[in-house]
């Protein structure tokens, strides 16, 4: 069992009997002789009487300490007196709560001689190396590693992330400073941490708790029952949790057997349930295995204080000290607030003003928008309700229960509605202003792209119990306190917490990627990975399109022309003349042209509906919204935009290369023989999620990535219910556009991770949302559609 646990073959033992150098051992207790045999680093110890197997081992690693010059010495000193003085300088804070009980010293981890061995291994390699050599770490980000026996030590403090500290490191291992013995007692070890973390400020927290076993406290604490010790463990970590919550990222490493971890999984589903970003991660017995554990930590710990830096000038913004409460009994329903004062601030109508934002482009198309006062939800509510603590915490928003309260206080009227505030520090009233504004500016657009989907999916005959797309409608509680502060809520329906789902993220997530698999989500932070998800990006750009040109007869082809470009855009009504040509760029930028039935007239119709009128049944034509704003009509004040228009010969019959390639991508259409594609297959939720985020970057013309899709499938309209999605905006005519839709905006770079991920759920949905739309080129973007006036 032992060499089957450290991956050493039998074969590899007869090898060492055969060839390996004899040392004698010390004789068994029945006074048997005893040998080692040692052949390529494999020590053999076999009892010579009998020739029966003791035990085996592998040679364990042996790492060299980094050289350290006397300059690189002398930095590491004053980074650790600036960590002692200043801890608003921090970067990043990280605990390591390493169980060091006896347990620890059993040898069945291949590549070192015991478990803890192979901790030091991982944590100096896959955790400080690693960091610091792909530039992710500095001497700002502080590492403290607490052991966990029967007393709870730091025996690293507030440590900067140097070469110093990984050879710390490296010598504890080599020279076996910390030795396996006691017990581990979780509890000693949990308030260690806390009181390491009590120093930090704004800065990013991780917590890795790594054990191979039950708690050993019960046995330490008299008096106490197993049940009460261990929910005062899962009090501790729910005390770190509600007060940092998604700053606090807290991994949870079991080594042994899945079944010895009860008590870490309560631990990590106590510090999800309160918003910190928490995960058990169970590695296979291998030192290799530990090391994705480590890793992962370290892309964690990245990707915090990326969310909480800012992108322009790479300072870490400070977020507002807001507890948080428990998500599941956030959920619970409530019909009053009685004997809850304590935990709502409560306004009066007086005090509250209600406001919805309209958006909507004038005759010039350019982009207006006003705030207009609206009634509460409930004509008979007389105050609100607001509550202290956050339930959710996103990248850029907290949210909190809020109500419509009847006259007499305490009675709660209509549905629960959930408030959202800024997660950061917002000094101006402008700034705060701006955070609205751009809430509500993305809410709608995302919200006009789900219907020009939705539209999408019935002219592609998509089958009607296909689920839908909805974005929740929001609206503006603006209240006044008694200082005469005014706060700037954003307010929608609340969605049921138990059925909420996520479909993907706006860093490259898919659903599913979470657990205990490690190698599911791309390390973007590795820059090779980056890189390769850009060129796989360029691939879908061209690659893509091309092939549109190749079954062109068959999707639907933008409108315009060269001598058009100039031209001013149709009103609503106009007619597309008869014989107008469609001018098509294919990949090199070539054109060619194809002419449109004369007996074809097109109505053009509102930008957000596509107005259909058709002769013959021959054409159909249909408006892609394209989103434009106030900074693109400055920048391009001499430019007219226009909506792009396509056609779709969808009646023509198809080419033979055009049917073979779309027997691919639509194996559940059935043709009939006018032409027709009858009702098909019906499409999960989860297909419908991924379509939609993959039909708008194609529908904006790859200027805009609807992602990092959440919400609740609701099964009795069969719709997806929309909340607080991101976008991601990027424009080669304004390369040096950033944050275009706020924090959780990355641009090109989040396009690339989405696509880098979205192939795995790529499908025949997609395929036939985004048809006709890849064509769209960079050089039409522009361009605008000649015909005459009505």
């Amino acid at each position: 069992m032992r060499r089957d646990q450290r991956g050493i073959d039998t074969k590899d033992l007869k090898a060492a009997l055969l060839y390996g150098i004899r040392t004698p051992t010390h004789p068994r207790g029945n006074g048997d002789r005893t040998a080692s045999y040692t052949y390529q680093d494999i020590t053999y110890i076999v009892n010579e009487e009998t020739w029966g197997e003791v035990t085996s081992y592998i040679k364990p690693l042996t790492l060299d300490p980094v050289p350290i010059s006397d300059d690189l010495y002398y930095s590491y000193q004053r980074a650790k007196q600036r960590i002692k003085n200043e801890p608003s300088s921090w970067t990043s804070n990280t605990v390591m709560i390493v169980d060091t009980s006896g347990s620890m010293k059993e040898g069945d981890m291949w590549g070192t001689r015991n478990r803890l061995g192979s901790v030091w291994v991982s944590i100096a390699l896959d955790f400080l190396a690693r960091r610091l050599e792909l530039g992710e770490a500095g001497e700002t980000d502080v590492v403290s590693i607490v052991t966990m026996g029967d007393t709870a030590e730091a025996i690293l403090m507030e440590e900067p992330t140097s070469w110093v500290l990984f050879n710390t490191i490296l010598s504890i291992y080599n020279n076996a400073k910390v030795r396996p013995y006691g017990h581990g007692n979780f509890l000693q070890s949990l308030k260690t941490a806390s009181i390491l973390f009590k120093r930090s400020t704004d800065c990013s927290l991780s917590l890795t708790f790594l054990t191979d076993g039950a708690p050993s406290d019960p046995s330490k604490m008299r008096g106490f029952t197993k049940e009460a010790v261990v929910q005062q463990i899962l009090q501790a970590v729910v005390q770190l949790a509600s007060i940092y919550g998604k700053r606090l990222s807290l991994t949870a490493i079991g080594i042994g057997s899945n079944e010895e971890f009860t008590v870490l999984k309560h631990m990590v589903h106590e510090a999800d349930d309160y918003g910190a970003e928490a995960r058990f991660l169970l590695p296979s017995m291998t030192t290799s295995s530990l090391a994705e554990a480590f890793s992962s930590v370290a892309s964690s710990l990245t990707t915090s204080q990326s969310e909480m830096s800012d992108r322009n000038n790479s300072e870490i913004r400070r977020i507002r000290s807001v507890k948080r409460e428990s998500k599941t009994h956030a959920s619970v329903p409530i019909s009053n607030i009685r004997g809850l004062q304590n935990v709502f601030n409560i306004f009066a109508k007086e005090k509250v003003q209600r406001q919805r934002y309209t958006e909507w482009h004038d005759a010039s198309r350019k982009r207006r928008f006003s705030y207009d006062d609206v009634a509460f939800r409930d004509p008979n509510a007389k105050y609100v309700a607001l509550c202290q603590h956050a339930f959710g915490e996103g990248r850029e928003r907290f949210a909190h229960r809020f109500y419509e309260i009847a006259p007499d206080g305490v009675s709660i009227l209509g549905k629960p509605l959930v408030a959202k505030e800024s997660r950061f520090v917002i000094e101006t009233g402008s700034g705060r202003r701006e955070f609205v504004k751009n809430f509500c500016m993305t809410q709608q657009l995302v919200g006009r792209l789900a219907n020009e989907f939705n539209s999408k999916m019935s002219s592609c005959r998509i089958n009607d119990r296909t689920p839908r797309v909805r974005v929740l409608e929001c609206s503006i509680y603006n209240i006044t306190r008694p200082n005469g502060e005014v706060l700037s809520l954003l307010v929608e329906e609340r969605l049921d917490v138990k059925q909420w789902h996520k479909w993907n993220g706006n860093g490259g997530y898919v659903e599913g990627m979470c657990g205990e698999k490690l190698d599911e989500k791309p390390d973007f932070q590795n820059p090779k990975i980056l890189r390769d998800a850009f060129l796989n990006l360029s691939k879908v750009d061209w690659a893509l399109e091309t092939r549109d040109m190749e079954v062109g007869r068959t999707e639907a082809l933008p409108v315009g022309s060269d001598e058009d470009e100039n031209s001013e855009p149709l009103a609503q009504g106009s007619i597309m003349p008869n014989g107008a040509h469609i001018n098509v760029s294919d990949g090199h930028n070539l054109s060619r042209r194809r002419s449109i039935n004369n007996d074809s007239l097109v109505t053009l119709g509102n930008p957000e509906k596509a107005v259909k009128t058709m002769k013959k049944g021959v054409i159909r034509m249909e408006t892609i919204l394209e989103e434009s704003d106030e900074e693109d009509q400055d920048k391009k004040s001499a430019k007219v935009s226009a909506m792009s228009t396509f056609v779709s010969r969808r009646h023509q019959e198809p080419t033979t290369r055009s049917s073979k390639r779309y027997t691919r991508f639509r194996p559940t259409d059935k043709r009939s023989t006018s032409g027709r594609a009858e009702v098909g297959r019906v499409y999960t939720a989860s297909e419908v999620a991924h379509a939609f985020s993959h039909f708008t970057y194609w529908a904006t013309k790859r200027k805009r990535l609807v992602c990092d899709l959440q919400g609740v499938f609701d099964e009795k309209k069969n719709e997806i219910i929309l909340s607080d999605p991101a976008i991601h905006f990027h424009d080669d005519s304004q390369p040096d556009e950033r944050r275009h839709h706020g924090r959780t905006d990355m641009g090109r770079e989040g396009m690339a991770m989405f696509f880098a991920t979205h192939h795995k759920h790529c499908g025949p949905l997609c395929m036939k949302v985004v048809g006709g739309l890849r064509a769209a080129k960079e050089n039409l973007e522009d361009a605008t559609i000649a015909g005459r006036r009505k």
